[in-house]
């Protein structure tokens, strides 16, 4: 009996149970969280490319019914890499208010206005609804090299200019050169233009891998 006692407390100094497994430490319960690496950088890089969908200017003409407070009728909707836009752009009365994101749409839900931007083939389709039954739509286009994979490289730019987190001196060189370049890709043609594509996917991929933690953390 005494070899059983003194064999059971040696095991319970050595955080064994009686089976001999590891015993769970009284503060395993209570160890913080810390997130896996790769999965934030995937979030991140989900949340660039969400952004990256929607930053620059947009314009469009807007149509309106029922409405008591003037819509405009030429829209310029721009939207910031902190998806923030002045909402005077849009209606008489609406101040500066950050986007939200459900998907690959825009979204503003508010106390009497809701107001969402959905993708669409040439760009996107504008919606905004009163709660005093007023409605404005308007179909939306941004500015296009018309190379797709350049016009993405021009947004990942954009946001990468005014990340807060790189060096303010030098962070918005990449968007200077992209910008002078960018008009010009939209006369290229043939082989030149499939390899001007080729190039700016390439380069818009390595620089979204250097701006994930300008999407925060998520």
């Amino acid at each position: 009996m005494t070899k059983v006692v003194l064999g059971i407390a040696v095991l319970s100094l050595l955080g064994t149970d009686a089976a001999g497994k590891k015993k769970p430490s009284p503060n395993e319960d209570m160890m913080p969280y810390v997130p896996d690496p790769l999965e934030v950088a995937e979030r991140q890089r989900t949340r660039i490319k969400q952004i990256e969908r929607w930053v620059g200017s947009w314009t469009g003409k807007a149509t309106w019914k029922g409405c008591t407070t003037s819509g405009r009728k030429k829209l310029t909707v721009d939207v910031s890499p902190a998806l923030a836009t002045d909402g005077a752009t849009l209606i008489d009365g609406l101040g500066a208010f950050t986007w939200g994101l459900a998907g690959d749409q825009l979204v503003l839900l508010s106390e009497g206005i809701e107001i969402s931007i959905l993708p669409s083939k040439k760009g996107g389709k504008l919606t905004l609804a009163t709660g005093a039954g007023c409605i404005g739509k308007a179909t939306l286009t941004r500015p296009t090299s018309k190379i797709p994979a350049c016009d993405t490289l021009r947004a990942v730019a954009t946001i990468q200019a005014s990340c807060p987190h790189l060096d303010a001196a030098t962070r918005d060189d990449e968007l200077a050169r992209v910008t002078a370049a960018w008009r010009g890709w939209s006369k290229l043609r043939g082989k030149k233009k499939k390899a001007r594509a080729a190039s700016c996917a390439r380069e818009a991929d390595a620089l979204r891998e250097q701006i994930l933690p300008c999407a925060g953390p998520r």
